[in-house]
C-alpha cells in the first residue's frame, strides 16, 4: 500500500515537472519544473531499490540529489551574476516557436 502512494507521488512529480517545462517561459520555472521531474525520477530509483532489496539504488538516488542540487547552485549563481552585471539579459517570454 505505502509502495503504491510513492509510486503515485513519484508519477504526480514527473507530470507536474514535465508540463512545468512545456508550459513555463521563465528560466526559473524551467529549472524548478527540471528539479521536480529529477526528484519524481529519484524517487522511481528508492522504489525499485527497495522493492528488489538493493543498496545500490540508495547509492545511486543519493549521487543524482547532490549532483541536481550542484547543477542547480551553480546555474542560478550564473544567472543570477549576468543579470547583475547588465550584459546579458533573459527574455522572460522565451518563444521556442
Amino acid at each position: 500500500m505505502t509502495s503504491m502512494v510513492f509510486f503515485l507521488v513519484a508519477v504526480f512529480l514527473i507530470i507536474l515537472g514535465l508540463i512545468g517545462l512545456v508550459l513555463k517561459k521563465d528560466v526559473y520555472s524551467l529549472l524548478l519544473s527540471l528539479e521536480l521531474s529529477f526528484l519524481g525520477v529519484s524517487l522511481f530509483f528508492a522504489l525499485i531499490a527497495k522493492h528488489l532489496g538493493l543498496v545500490d539504488g540508495f547509492v545511486m538516488v543519493l549521487l543524482i540529489l547532490i549532483t541536481m542540487a550542484i547543477h542547480l547552485g551553480i546555474g542560478l549563481s550564473l544567472i543570477i551574476a549576468s543579470q547583475e552585471s547588465g550584459k546579458f539579459q533573459i527574455k522572460e517570454d522565451l518563444d521556442f516557436y
